[in-house]
């Protein structure tokens, strides 16, 4: 994503919600919006290609669970430890990890950290846009 003007960035990570019907152990796919749906992991690169799709969890699952059993992350923690220095940015529904880059929550205008909010945003507008573009 180095179009993007973070050196280093693989690719953006968010969750959408895609309804479906009702299904027969609805309580794990009621989500918070009061439908039922998929809650569909994706990620992308800066060219709005996708590279990653995970559709295995419920409506009610948080981005972050679905993160955390994911093989993307295992994937993104083997790199890390083999040296590898790639990264991820997600929103704040992520944690922050080695390889995963998040907002800096309360920053303070005009400081740096609200510098890097601000080129955080607009690098991860790119998975909003691809979303938008394949999931309506």
């Amino acid at each position: 994503m180095n179009q993007l003007n973070f050196p280093g960035v693989i690719g953006a990570i968010d969750g959408t919600h895609v309804a479906i019907m009702k299904p027969l152990n609805e309580h794990n796919f009621i989500n918070r919006k009061g439908y039922h749906s998929l809650n569909v992991q994706i990620i992308c690169d800066s060219t709005m290609k996708v590279l990653n799709i995970n559709a295995n969890f419920g409506g009610s699952t948080h981005d972050s669970f679905i993160w955390r059993h994911s093989g993307i992350q295992r994937q993104m923690q083997q790199l890390y430890r083999n040296g590898e220095r790639c990264w991820l940015i997600g929103d704040s529904g992520y944690p922050l990890q080695p390889y995963l880059l998040t907002p800096v929550l309360n920053a303070a205008p005009g400081t740096p950290e609200a510098n890097y909010n601000a080129a955080h945003a607009t690098a991860r507008n790119i998975i909003e846009r691809t979303i938008t573009c394949y999931c309506t």
